[in-house]
């Protein structure tokens, strides 16, 4: 048995640090420096990853090798927040391997283009990488191949979700779970990343006791296989926060956020883009407590350290610009808050369309700010909107539904129309009604 196969042994057994430990010492075995970046990008050691696979690189010779490498240093440098980089790099690796004719190593590094132009929200082009790669991948036997049809089916997953197609997205993610638990295990890293992103779309969607089930099943995983440090398990916290904050379970979501937040900073240190993001979260959920002058410096914090790494486009930057504009609202501010929501706006449209969920969030918030001013007709056509997006993609009785027809409700009486603010209530609560 080679070093190799002894060490993917290991890493079946679920011993992913057993793997490591087993593969380090690897010099100028191209296979074995390939595992090794991938085992260290497992734990969460992210310069080790980069460091061998850069290292992989120097050894590689020829096309393929040399295709497979980049595409395993892609991987590292999207890991270590640097996007820019590791698009570039995976498109290179693409080229590569369209020279060598080698379609498994085209399948590889086409996934690995598609999942650093997914974190640009290049949605588009993510999914025509992964559409290209998926018909090799699907039919496919072995380790690497297994990898190959799972990243498709968690690009494909997360392409829906990002552009809030939440049915197809649980189509492609319930497949991907299914076949992680075949090829790689019920306790498997690849199954907890699975179980992950569908409660992602099951929170979104406002199944927020199926997302929930999903996430505490996904994070006890991830403890058991790689420790209670790991920054995927702060990941997984992160979540939990998120979907007590959308079932307005603020003081539930505290902790959980809190501990993602601590476990970020420690494994990746205070300046890293996504502690950033996760202190973003948890300053949303301090918004919602009422510890305003705690949340507004870490709201514009995270908008600067994020504009930075992700472009001012970012859908990350656009819903910290909405966060901010709602404390800025709160305080009074209305000028400054009616800027950042259109920003938010401008820049949520761009990247995951004009009929994404979340641009109905900033719609009513919009509405708010606007009607505050004095412009009820404007308003009125922002929550017309909204509601007219939320009626396509999400449960009518997700909080968010019940906020929009609550404040157009309310703009409705305040202008004499009782009549059809009682229509539109009653009209929403038998949607609700109906899908319970």
């Amino acid at each position: 048995m080679t070093p190799l196969d002894r060490a993917l042994e290991i890493r079946r057994s679920g011993d992913y640090r057993g793997e490591r430990d087993a593969l380090l010492g690897c010099e100028d075995d191209l296979e074995c420096l390939l595992e090794l970046s991938r085992s260290h990008e497992d734990l969460g050691e992210y310069d080790e990853a980069e460091r061998v696979a850069l290292h992989a690189l120097e050894v590689a010779r020829g096309e393929p090798h040399e295709a497979r490498a980049l595409a395993r240093l892609a991987s590292t440098q999207g890991r270590a927040c640097q996007p820019q980089e590791a698009e570039a790099t995976a498109r290179r690796a693409v080229e590569l391997a369209r020279m060598s004719g080698d379609r498994a190593v085209l399948v590889e590094a086409l996934i690995g283009h598609g999942t650093a132009l997914l974190d640009l929200v290049d949605l588009d082009a993510a999914e025509s990488a992964f559409v290209e790669a998926e018909p090799s991948a699907e039919h496919a036997e072995g380790l690497s191949e297994s990898r190959a049809r799972f990243g498709v089916r968690i690009g494909h997953g997360v392409v829906a979700r990002e552009r809030g197609l939440y049915p197809q997205a649980e189509e492609h993610l319930r497949r991907a779970i299914e076949e992680s638990e075949r090829d790689f295990g019920h306790d498997a890293l690849e199954t907890a990343w699975s179980l992950n992103h569908l409660g992602m779309v099951f929170k979104y969607s406002g199944r927020f006791d199926d997302a929930f089930g999903l996430y505490r099943r996904a994070l006890t995983i991830l403890e058991r296989a790689v420790g209670e440090a790991h920054p995927d398990v702060a990941s997984l916290y992160h979540n939990l926060g998120g979907l007590e904050h959308a079932r307005g379970r603020y003081e539930e979501a505290e902790p959980y956020a809190r501990r993602s937040v601590e476990i970020r900073r420690i494994a990746l240190g205070p300046e890293h883009p996504v502690v950033a993001e996760d202190e973003a979260a948890y300053a949303s959920i301090l918004l919602a407590l009422g510890h305003d002058d705690r949340a507004e410096p870490l709201f514009r914090n995270a908008i600067d350290v994020m504009s930075r790494t992700y472009g001012p486009g970012h859908p990350e930057v656009a819903v910290n610009r909405n966060n901010l504009a709602a404390l800025l609202q709160r305080k009074g501010e209305l000028g400054e808050a009616e800027t950042l929501y259109r920003q938010a706006l401008a820049a949520k449209e761009q990247t995951v369309g004009p009929e994404h969920p979340s641009v109905a969030t900033t719609l009513n918030n919009l509405a708010v700010v606007v009607r505050k001013q004095g412009r009820p007709g404007e308003a009125e056509a922002f929550y017309q909107r909204a509601l007219a997006i939320y009626q396509q993609t999400v449960e009518p009785s997700h909080p968010h539904v019940a906020r929009a027809v609550r404040n157009y409700a309310r703009l409705l009486r305040a202008e004499g129309r009782d009549g059809e603010a009682t229509e539109l209530e009653a009209a929403w609560k038998m949607r609700a009604g109906e899908a319970v």
